[in-house]
């Protein structure tokens, strides 16, 4: 048997049609007129040669299962590829003094530490000493709060005192339950660390060994 493909409104149609409404019902529920509605019914029996409503319904049924499971079979590798997106990327946030107050997975993986290690930590911790003293940290800060967003691409360090090149996103947000801080994000940009001005002879000593 040939594929048989139905249109967005025309699945529409059969879901609310299997689900007991009439055609009325159908129209209203979809803000088209009844007669829209029976021109699809008939476009829906040409399509499946049924010889009725109640036939092209009885047929439409198992595609309209097909592409149920389809639609969950994208969905979830949708939702695959962003749990393993989110574990490669660290995500946390921190209050406006900079300590840290949450912890993902994917700061265990990409800076080394754990939740108990990392929160209540100074977001300083992953800078290097030189971009400490020269105040970046709260120049990130600064620049989220009077731009909306701060995006800067540079060194960091890692538990281990090694570095990688990436990308630090800081937004400003404001819960509902607790005082607003920033948002966090580091990408690891190794493949652009060529662009990269050049490390401090120890770090990159560190780097080396690792």
């Amino acid at each position: 048997m040939a594929k048989i493909n139905l249109s967005e409104r025309e699945q529409k149609i059969l879901n609310l049609a299997s689900s007991g409404l009439i055609d009325k019902e159908i129209a209203t529920a979809l803000d088209i007129s009844l007669t829209t509605v029976r021109t699809y019914w008939d476009r829906l029996r040409s399509k499946l040669s049924a010889s009725n409503r109640t036939h092209a319904l009885a047929l439409a049924l198992p595609i309209l299962l097909e592409i149920e499971r389809e639609d969950r079979r994208q969905a979830e590798e949708i939702n695959r590829f962003i749990v393993r997106t989110i574990e490669e990327v660290a995500i946390f946030t921190c209050a406006k003094s900079g300590l840290i107050t949450s912890w993902n997975l994917g700061v265990e993986r990409l800076l080394g530490y754990v939740e108990e290690e990392w929160v209540g930590q100074s977001t300083n911790i992953i800078f290097t000493p030189e971009e400490s003293l020269d105040s970046e940290p709260e120049g990130e800060f600064i620049e989220a709060k009077e731009e909306g967003v701060s995006i800067n691409d540079r060194w960091h360090l890692r538990k281990d005192g090694t570095a990688f090149w990436g990308r630090n996103t800081v937004i400003p947000f404001r819960p509902l339950f607790s005082d607003p801080g920033y948002a966090k994000i580091v990408q690891d940009r190794s493949w652009e660390s060529h662009k990269a001005p050049p490390l401090n002879p120890q770090i990159a000593s560190a780097k080396l060994k690792g």
